[in-house]
């Protein structure tokens, strides 16, 4: 609840602004595009006690509801994957990652432990994008090499390689039902 007390008003501020500052610049989204800060500034609405004054003044940020998630050290693990990552997803079941790499492989990683339980080789140039599908049995990755593939989520084998685009595939996606792939 806040205070009408000019002072205690002050000093909750303060406390806000010092944690989302902390909470930023002490993270990998300082180093991100702007819009992550913006990101950021919406999930400290969600897990801290940011004077509501904020919010209203800013009315344009999303909502976030936040789940084993903070800024303030909460819930979080890194993933060490040794080479950079260009793109991930969650599985609907939120319990894998897929990652697509510059080392042009498609991984799949434990959320709970972070190991990684599938590599999946066959691209010729950097995955750029990675999706689940809704039911988690395949992933569809784009790659700077011009395909599309789809893999096996259990087996990590490959099941079909699509060309036909001029241009690297930047962007993936299944359609909700799994039966559909759209790529760009």
């Amino acid at each position: 609840m806040e205070s009408n007390r000019p002072d205690l008003n002050l000093k909750s501020t303060i406390t806000a602004v010092q944690k989302l500052t902390t909470a930023f610049t002490q993270s990998l989204a300082a180093l991100s595009t702007p819009h992550l800060y913006i990101s950021c500034l919406a999930t400290e609405f969600a897990t801290s006690s940011v004077p509501k004054a904020w919010s209203e003044k800013l009315m344009n940020l999303p909502t976030v509801q936040c789940v084993r998630a903070s800024n303030h050290r909460g819930l979080f693990k890194v993933i060490d994957t040794n080479t950079p990552v260009m793109s991930a997803a969650f599985s609907s079941d939120g319990k894998w990652i897929v990652s697509g790499s510059r080392d042009k492989t498609v991984r799949i990683w434990s959320v709970d432990s972070g190991t990684e339980l599938q590599r999946m080789d066959g691209h010729t140039d950097s995955v750029a994008s990675v999706a689940f599908s809704s039911d988690g049995k395949w992933i569809v990755s784009g790659s700077y090499d011009k395909t599309v593939r789809v893999w096996s989520a259990d087996s990590g084998t490959k099941l079909k390689r699509m060309d036909g685009h001029t241009d690297p595939v930047t962007s993936v996606a299944f359609s909700p039902d799994g039966k559909w792939i759209v790529s760009g």
